[in-house]
């Protein structure tokens, strides 16, 4: 007596294949819908800032002719951001007049205003000032987002012939150190990974954003500690302290810059100052500091000037 075995036909194994595929599918969508929502709702991002591009030589620049109007999460605050013919976030560019001394601003996104409008940032208050007491100035700001030491003065010299300042002020912030190596290492300042619809997801999805921002954190973190860490060198005596590695960003930045990378920095300043000779301007730079009650960045950016033309303020 045989026995009869239960074939299955293949149009039944397809059918189950098609709906296992569609069911998780369809769980696939809801999961991310849920996940959306619940970021947007508990923990909504900022929108991608649009005025950037990327750049061969500065890693990145301002949008020539732009303008975004930048709303700002759990906040009825709107940043206006209106870049001109030449990439600054400034009014259009116009000749200085006869009797005026014209001020150019440099730095990172403490100089561009991030988180407020024009009207509220430093140089348009300085200028404000200027005119209370009699002075005829014309303030140029040319700051750039994520910008170090080196971009800055590189951008600087960029637009040096059609600028013309008399006075440079250059913000320092306690990360443009880093942000010169990260810069020079990799020599871009946006992530190289792209792929078809990244642009729609920074445009519209919270989730991606989130994940994006996270990621970016951690790979800012794991490469400043161990930034300034392998460029000391040098044969360790035994007899030496061991210096643990901060912890956290903020811990880094509160200690001392490391002597080759405050030592890059130092050099880029004194390139700078040789090329202005270069194209015979008397210009002056003048230094601030965006925290000048830290000593650890005060102290080295005192140490610049020269009784001439490098100040501290």
């Amino acid at each position: 007596m045989s026995r009869t075995k239960n074939i299955e036909h293949p149009t039944s194994r397809l059918l189950r294949l098609r709906n296992l595929f569609l069911y998780l599918f369809f769980l696939g969508v809801v999961t991310f819908m849920l996940l959306e929502l619940g970021v947007r709702i508990f923990m909504p991002q900022e929108q991608p800032t649009l005025w950037m591009e990327r750049d061969d030589v500065l890693g990145h620049r301002l949008k020539s002719n732009f303008s975004q109007d930048y709303p700002f999460p759990g906040s009825d605050f709107v940043m206006e951001v209106r870049c001109n013919a030449l990439g600054f976030r400034d009014d259009m560019l116009r000749p200085a007049k006869a009797d005026e001394k014209t001020v150019l601003f440099i730095g990172d996104s403490f100089t561009f205003g991030h988180g407020v409008n024009v009207e509220a940032r430093f140089d348009r208050q300085f200028r404000v000032l200027a005119v209370e007491a009699g002075l005829n100035v014309r303030t140029i700001n040319a700051g750039v987002n994520a910008y170090g030491t080196r971009q800055a003065l590189l951008f600087a010299l960029e637009h040096w012939d059609v600028v013309q300042p008399d006075y440079i002020v250059l913000t320092f912030c306690e990360n443009d150190p880093h942000d010169d190596t990260y810069f020079l290492e990799r020599g871009v300042s946006f992530d190289k990974v792209r792929f078809p619809g990244k642009d729609f997801l920074r445009g519209h999805c919270h989730l991606f954003r989130l994940l994006q921002h996270l990621y970016l954190l951690q790979q800012k973190r794991s490469f400043l500690m161990n930034d300034g860490v392998e460029e000391k060198g040098g044969d360790a005596s035994p007899s030496q302290e061991i210096v643990e590695a901060p912890k956290t960003e903020a811990a880094l930045y509160q200690q001392a810059i490391p002597a080759p990378l405050w030592s890059r920095t130092e050099g880029y300043i004194q390139e700078f100052m040789g090329q202005l000779a270069e194209k015979e301007s008397d210009a002056q730079l003048f230094i601030q500091a965006t925290r000048p009650s830290w000593a650890t960045l005060r102290e080295p950016l005192q140490s610049l000037e020269d009784g001439g033309r490098i100040h501290y303020v």
